[in-house]
């Protein structure tokens, strides 16, 4: 079994650990995201994400603002709510292990496991 060519380079079920650190937040196809990581983790594999609250936005702009911060793509997290993520990732067939805030509470990090679709597993 292989990828498509829309998706990532990996053979389905290859990869023990996805990482998204910072990077959900930004994603316009957030759904077709979370379909290709689970197609390419193997049974129990691990997503490992993290997404910051929206007041964040605020932040990054005023930091921005003062030259303080740079590079930095605001605009592109599109005031992402967090409490979103959990309902995308149990659709598409993970399950939550843990939810925690860190930060000052500015910042979530969520890790999923896929489950196993056999009933032994």
């Amino acid at each position: 079994k292989g990828h498509t060519d829309r998706g990532l380079p990996v053979p389905d079920t290859s990869v023990d650990v996805v990482t998204l650190l910072a990077v959900f937040e930004h994603i316009k196809e957030r759904e077709s995201l979370v379909r290709e990581i689970f197609r390419v983790l193997r049974d129990r594999g691990l997503a490992i994400l993290t997404v910051p609250q929206p007041i964040v936005d605020n932040i990054l702009n005023i930091l921005i603002r003062f030259r303080i911060a740079d590079g930095m793509s605001a605009e592109e997290h599109h005031r992402f709510d967090p409490g979103l993520v959990i309902p995308i990732f149990v659709q598409h067939g993970f399950f939550l292990i843990k939810h925690a805030r860190f930060q000052l509470r500015l910042n979530n990090l969520f890790v999923f496991q896929k489950r196993n679709p056999s009933p032994a597993g």
